[in-house]
């Protein structure tokens, strides 16, 4: 859960219910973080804080996907005595193809945080020092003319 003291715009997601939004690691100087010493079970996964931006008036960059092909998972990895979790997830950015070229010239390869939301809380992807990555695929589909 992220407590989340800054404004969303509202972008309804499909799969995921709620609000989506894109934080490039280089636009902040402070994210939000766990505390340093847990005194209650949520602690160990509820951010405080805000984000703090380099420039004034900068704000999250909401990301549209179409209704219901969002998908979140984590999945276990790891060595017995050292597991973690890999996040991964999907989303469909419809457009033309020069839409969705630009929009994956714009996000791929771009540390930062990401921002989801369902109906209980938000949640922050990437972690400071640890940013999360976006990336992106094509798949032009099969010919409809057989």
């Amino acid at each position: 859960m992220l407590r989340y003291s800054g404004r969303l715009d509202q972008i309804i997601w499909g799969g995921y219910k709620g609000r989506v939004a894109f934080i490039p690691e280089s636009s902040v100087t402070k994210v939000p973080a766990l505390p340093k010493v847990p005194k209650e079970v949520a602690d160990f996964v509820t951010a405080e804080g805000a984000f703090t931006f380099v420039k004034s008036g900068d704000k999250p960059t909401p990301i549209y996907a179409t209704r219901a092909t969002v998908g979140y998972k984590a999945e276990i990895q790891g060595e017995t005595d050292c597991k973690s979790y890999k996040i991964t997830g999907e989303f469909f950015h419809p457009g033309s193809k020069i839409d969705a070229a630009a929009f994956a010239r714009q996000i791929c390869n771009t540390p930062g945080y990401l921002l989801i939301e369902n109906d209980e809380h938000q949640q922050l992807i990437g972690q400071e020092g640890y940013p999360c990555m976006v990336t992106a695929s094509f798949d032009g589909g099969e010919s409809s003319c057989r």
